[in-house]
């Protein structure tokens, strides 16, 4: 498999232990693993983890890259899935 469950988890606890929101949580978590379906294996290059940092540390995860039309709806759909439980 290609991690990206375990990314996601691992993106939103990151952020759920620094006490950031839910819906900020749940966008590093998205940021995470959608980068590593884009690779082949479950693990990300280092070039990779360098553009996740600065992206991390902008608060952004465009940073340069092509507009996804899923950024805004998964992190929602997230929030609302966690709210819920």
């Amino acid at each position: 498999t290609t991690g990206a469950g375990d990314l996601f988890v691992a993106g939103f606890l990151h952020r759920y232990l620094q006490n950031y929101s839910v819906k900020e949580c749940c966008e590093l978590g998205h940021m995470l693993g959608k980068e590593i379906v884009q690779v082949y294996g479950a693990q990300l290059p280092d070039s990779t983890w360098d553009y996740l940092l600065g992206a991390m540390e902008e608060g952004t995860e465009s940073q340069g890259s092509q507009e996804d039309p899923y950024t805004e709806m998964i992190p929602k759909s997230a929030y609302e899935i966690i709210s819920v439980t």
